[in-house]
């Protein structure tokens, strides 16, 4: 019978914490009844942008855990995977779905057909629906992790990423791995607890033990093994370590600050990090983001090159990635590192003004800049003022005493202040 792919016209979609969800079903011919799946997308999903995807199986189990691992990890500030979309599948009669012969290292008939629902159907449906790039991992625990292996033993892999938690050792798993000719990498990594049945214990081990012995070639693998997990509890903590490791190559370390120099020539610093952040990110052919010690390299370019124009394209870089309005502080303090204090000056009073909330910090920064750089007392003491009456810290008064102590012409003006502000 002519397998289909049968959508619920009405999907549901939720947000919260910033997170947008969608749960739909998709029809499974082989079995005749549906199998819902659930979507998470990233707060900052654009479609104009590419995604790699994760799929789940277990998703009951694993899609929470999955989901909120991989929001930290591709959040901005850590940027430890790329921009990333979870699909999370639910089985229905769990072990009939995977249908996995154990004593014949094969799948039944519904198997095959389970796997041909994922290639087929849900892998097109999600492509055809959100901006994908064509890096798909896969994460499966217990008899799903044994399952989502049987991908590995295609002509081309349908997935280029797998994580596998809790697997067991199949008869023909020697000869599997042993003849695999891959033509692309392909990256896998897999999870042991010490607490688990001693049976899946053991059978990590025995597949490390084959990936050493025979070492197939474009097959990137690590083992994990966590040493006070169980069966369940290995999930929480597995899935972490091994996302980890499954994208170490995209929040691998760039070169230091010293060697980027050298390698600067003729372009300017955001071109050059252009060219690397983007190096990173097309592994998984997704769009590339910096993370935050990425844009603190960027600007150490420009105060290495006294590049004191064009500060103002990472500041544009800043604002574009983490969109908090902070830019500008931080342009500053570059501009501040350079000598550049007049540019300084008109930075720090550009945050003070477009950042809506300024903290202690944003004035403190601007009133040393006046009392030490671009020594004007009388602006020190306005925006002393101007902190205090926005934040009511102590530390302000004392910065305005501090400047009636370094000239006696503003030994009175100070005080004065202090006590006006102190009686408010």
């Amino acid at each position: 019978m002519k397998s289909f792919i049968c959508i619920f016209t009405l999907s549901l979609s939720f947000c919260a914490f910033g997170q947008t969800f969608h749960t739909d079903s998709i029809w499974f011919e082989h079995a005749h009844s549906y199998r819902k799946y659930k979507i998470w997308l990233p707060q900052d999903y654009d479609s104009t942008k590419r995604y790699q995807t994760i799929y789940c199986l277990d998703a009951d189990l694993l899609f929470n855990s999955l989901v909120s691992s991989t929001e930290i990890y591709s959040f901005p500030d850590i940027a430890k995977m790329p921009p990333t979309i979870v699909v999370g599948l639910y089985f229905d009669q769990r072990n009939d779905d995977m249908g996995i012969e154990s004593d014949k290292s094969q799948l039944n008939e519904t198997g095959q057909a389970f796997i041909g629902l994922i290639k087929n159907q849900l892998i097109p449906e999600i492509e055809n629906a959100y901006a994908t790039s064509e890096y798909r991992a896969i994460v499966g625990h217990s008899n799903s992790s044994t399952f989502i292996q049987f991908f590995l033993w295609e002509e081309e892999p349908e997935f280029q990423g797998y994580l596998s938690m809790s697997e067991y050792e199949l008869k023909k798993d020697t000869e599997h791995f042993c003849s695999l000719s891959l033509t692309h990498p392909i990256d896998f990594t897999f999870v042991s607890a010490k607490k688990d049945a001693p049976y899946r214990y053991d059978s990590g081990l025995k597949h490390e033990a084959i990936l050493d012995s025979c070492q197939p070639s474009n097959f990137n693998y690590k083992h994990i093994i966590l040493e006070s997990a169980d069966h369940l509890t290995m999930v929480p903590q597995g899935i972490p370590l091994g996302l980890e490791e499954l994208y170490a190559d995209y929040s691998s370390s760039l070169p230091n600050t010293d060697s980027l120099l050298k390698l600067i020539g003729s372009q300017n610093p955001v071109e050059l990090m252009d060219s690397l952040v983007k190096m990173k990110a097309d592994k998984y052919d997704a769009h590339a983001s910096y993370n935050f010690t990425e844009i603190d390299i960027l600007f150490e370019l420009f105060v290495q090159t006294k590049d004191s124009a064009n500060i103002h394209l990472a500041t544009q870089k800043y604002a574009e990635i983490f969109q908090d309005s902070s830019e500008y502080f931080y342009e500053a303090q570059c501009l501040e590192l350079m000598g550049a204090n007049r540019a300084a000056e008109k930075a720090y009073l550009k945050h003070i003004n477009y950042f809506p909330d300024p903290g202690v910090w944003s004035y403190k920064r601007l009133v040393w800049l006046y009392m030490s750089k671009v020594v004007n007392l009388d602006e020190a003491l306005y925006w002393c003022e101007q902190g205090y009456n926005a934040l009511q810290e102590e530390e302000f008064l004392e910065l305005i005493r501090k400047i009636g102590k370094k000239d006696k012409k503003y030994q009175k003006k100070a005080d004065k202040l202090v006590k006006q502000l102190s009686e408010s």
